[in-house]
């Protein structure tokens, strides 16, 4: 150790100030030479081996026949660097066995280091070294095996924790949030931080030294639980992902192949990792399972790895790069029902009740638990975003129990979920509940006697005996049906008697299938913008932590503002994710998309890829066949759907950026729109404007369906709620129904609570998209260097002037 660190150590740790504390919390002091251990009583113990000192605070002397834990704290206060006694009692509290407590200075105090290896390499003395001497030392004393040695720490600390129980074979270290590569440790301190630490260049430092993944990979018995909160993002991407990368360990959550290394995944705004109880209690607990449990010994050794997990109980594409329109579809009815443009054979049934049963196609991603008669399935992808390290089979087990405790309980939980799913429940009758804005769409039968849904209308209608609607082909053949979007208007399909389940409204078998509302049900309260941006924030964090973590991820890129925020969003996973782009003949605005993306691609170093679909490219004839078996008469999108099915991955995920237009005031935009009051032929014209006056009754009716008057007195303003229902439920539900059979499609809005955050807003702060703006000056300014496109026409900001 040289002599400028041993004298700053010796200031920090002075005898007068120590006698001051131990005076004041009236704990006793004692003085033994490391080679003599001897515990006494509880107190402070001063252990010296030659000219290095450790400090330990020592509790629970009586109970010295179970655990070892050695409680690693860090400080960044130099005149009182021991614990309050609020903490003495808590960790007395907490931890079952006796607890040894080091305090070691933080990082963040250059002037006095003690927490790595201070050492050059011609001395062997070292605090870091003393310190598992003196663990080692204690536990022979007390005859206590080092798997009972458990050594816990945060931060800084918890640097020292995993770097001490790789010293340590055989040990424990429970960590939260700690540093992994002091490299990564705050860049623009880093340089003087090397060099207050090391007596030697940084280029002839060991690896070992500044990242402890390599100690305990060399280690055979070490284990390591590592809780990482999901809020401090770059700890995260930084450290942790680091951690999970050479351990080959799930970034969700779990254990490395050999058993040892166990990573938890919470939520916290709580600093305070001691008062945090049951967070300190579960990992507590794991650790001393861990420390008794087998470890693999068919693992292969620990290398770099990025692992990915699915999770799904039923999901595994087993199909060619062949379009199949069904291949991912579902339908409920009874059990004697058989249809015709799909078999039996090729789906997993699951009975509900006696007479009816779901059926679930091979290639579909859905989970089910049940408790006694009662059961929940869900269908799609399901991202519990206060929990994101929770896959859909947990997920189903929380809807439940929710569900057990009371229906108020169980819609509410649904209001925390992201992705794009379907929940359906089984108590006796049967309950459909879609995700927040219907992205998975359902269709159901309302007039028949029979209790009918799928995935897909024509499902719906082979079930209780329907065929195409005088409608559809009135529809098809109508000059608007092009104009906005290629979808129905109400709650229509291409079939008789078959309707389209809308978001906020669920069917049961109970209720002769009429929707029923379930949100909102509380009258919204505006927000202050940065409040609600910091929540947002949070929610779109948990989504990207889950998605990045279990799949192969597309991102589909263009010039426009959404997109942008969706590539904001990604900033610290870029290098997981493969974005495109795609330009279709001679189209104006889709051909300005490509050159801004490719722009962006190039500045940025995105992985992107270029659709370039030209006159002449030839389509199968059974793409086409395959697309009017979803919806008959409507083949767009035919190229993109070949150029994808031949292009992407049957296991990835394509993240679209529909959806945060709901909270943008699309409606509003239009002065003649500003009054809060409709009618039929109001929302009428809110669909197409030269259609208006026809399709006043089925409006009407589509209005009285979805009991579209409960939003009255609520705050909402009703252009919002169309916009978010209809435009965003029913047109992007059918987009992605035609895309789910390539890979599923989710979309980081789709969450109650973020859009209810984005509603809550000031109308201006809404039309201005303040918030989205914010957004990305937040997570990723350099995407705001590129200038913007909206309907063809460049802007370096849309808010403010035309880019030249």
């Amino acid at each position: 150790m040289g002599p400028s660190i041993f004298k700053q150590l010796l200031i920090n740790y002075q005898h007068e100030t120590l006698l001051f504390w131990s005076k004041m919390n009236s704990i006793p002091i004692y003085e033994q030479n490391i080679e003599s251990i001897i515990l006494k009583n509880d107190g402070f113990y001063i252990f010296k081996n030659d000219n290095v000192f450790v400090e330990a605070l020592i509790q629970n002397t009586k109970n010295k026949n179970a655990n070892i834990f050695i409680v690693l704290s860090s400080t960044q206060k130099t005149d009182s660097p021991h614990l309050s006694i609020h903490e003495i009692r808590k960790c007395r509290d907490l931890f079952p066995g006796l607890i040894i407590n080091i305090t070691t200075p933080s990082l963040y105090d250059y002037e006095n280091k003690s927490i790595i290896n201070c050492d050059d390499d011609k001395k062997e003395n070292s605090r870091t070294k003393t310190i598992c001497d003196t663990i080692l030392k204690i536990s022979q004393h007390l005859n206590i095996n080092t798997n009972k040695i458990f050594i816990y720490g945060s931060s800084v600390a918890g640097f020292l924790a995993i770097r001490i129980s790789s010293i340590i074979d055989g040990s424990t270290a429970i960590v939260i949030n700690p540093q992994i590569n002091i490299r990564s440790y705050i860049q623009s301190q880093n340089n003087n931080l090397l060099h207050n630490f090391f007596e030697k260049n940084s280029k002839d430092l060991l690896k070992e030294e500044i990242d402890v993944t390599i100690g305990i990979k060399a280690t055979k018995h070490t284990k390591i639980v590592y809780a990482q909160n999901i809020l401090e993002q770059k700890n995260f991407q930084e450290q942790y992902i680091h951690f999970c990368n050479e351990t080959s360990t799930p970034y969700l959550g779990g254990f490395d192949p050999s058993l040892r290394f166990k990573t938890i995944l919470y939520s916290s705004t709580n600093d305070n990792f001691l008062d945090n109880d049951q967070i300190m209690l579960d990992l507590i607990n794991t650790a001393i399972d861990l420390s008794s449990s087998h470890i693999s010994t068919d693992s292969h050794s620990l290398k770099p790895s990025l692992r990915r997990h699915d999770y799904n109980a039923h999901s595994s594409y087993t199909g060619d790069k062949n379009y199949n329109a069904f291949s991912k579809s579902f339908y409920i009815c009874d059990k004697k029902t058989q249809l015709t443009s799909v078999s039996k054979h090729d789906y997993i049934s699951i009975e509900l009740g006696n007479e009816h049963a779901f059926y679930g196609s091979k290639n579909l991603r859905f989970n089910s638990t049940s408790h006694f008669e009662k059961k929940v399935i869900i269908v799609g992808i399901c991202i519990d975003v206060n929990s994101p390290s929770s896959n859909e089979n947990e997920i189903a087990k929380n809807l439940l129990k929710c569900w057990e405790k009371s229906k108020q309980t169980f819609e509410e939980y649904l209001f925390s979920l992201g992705g794009s799913y379907i929940i359906i429940v089984y108590d006796a009758e049967i309950y459909i509940y879609p995700d927040a804005c219907g992205t998975f769409s359902v269709a159901y039968s309302k007039f028949s006697e029979k209790f009918a849904v799928g995935s897909h209308p024509r499902l719906v209608a082979e079930i209780i005996n329907k065929t195409l609607s005088k409608f559809q082909k009135y529809w098809t053949a109508h000059k608007s049906f092009s104009s906005g979007g290629y979808y129905y208007p109400g709650n229509l399909t291409e079939f008789e008697d078959c309707l389209q389940l809308t978001p906020n409204t669920f069917i049961s078998s109970k209720q002769f299938r009429i929707p029923s509302r379930f949100y909102p049900i509380r009258k919204i309260e505006q927000q202050d913008i940065n409040t609600a941006l910091e929540r947002i924030s949070e929610i779109i964090d948990a989504q990207v932590i889950n998605i990045t973590s279990r799949f192969k991820v597309n991102i589909s890129l263009s010039g426009g503002l959404d997109s942008r925020v969706t590539l904001a969003a990604f900033n610290g996973y870029i290098d997981k994710v493969k974005f495109f782009t795609y330009r279709i003949r001679s189209n104006p605005i889709l051909k300005q998309d490509f050159e801004i993306a490719s722009e962006l691609a190039k500045k940025l170093n995105l992985n992107h890829h270029a659709f370039d679909i030209k006159y002449g490219d030839t389509i199968p004839e059974y793409i086409y066949n395959e697309l009017n078996g979803i919806s008959p008469g409507n083949y767009a999108g035919a190229d993109l759907t070949w150029a994808y099915t031949n292009y992407f991955d049957r296991d990835s995920i394509h993240i679209r950026s529909n959806l945060m237009e709901i909270i943008r005031g699309y409606h509003l935009k239009n002065p003649a729109n500003k009054i809060n009051a409709y009618t039929p032929k109001k929302i009428s014209s809110l669909f197409r404007g030269g259609t208006r006056d026809e399709f006043i009754g089925i409006f009407d009716q589509y209005l009285r369906d979805i009991q579209f008057h409960k939003i009255s007195g609520k705050g909402y303003h009703y252009s919002d709620m169309f916009y978010w229902e209809h435009r965003m439920g029913v047109f992007v539900s059918n987009v992605l129904r035609r895309e789910r059979p390539i890979m599923d499609t989710v979309m980081l809005f789709n969450n109650h609570e973020l859009l209810t955050l984005g509603l809550s807003l000031s109308i201006e702060e809404r039309k201005n998209a303040d918030i989205v703006w914010k957004f990305m000056e937040k997570k990723y300014p350099a995407v705001l260097d590129v200038p913007f496109s909206s309907n063809g026409v460049p802007f370096s900001s849309i808010r403010h002037k035309t880019y030249q």
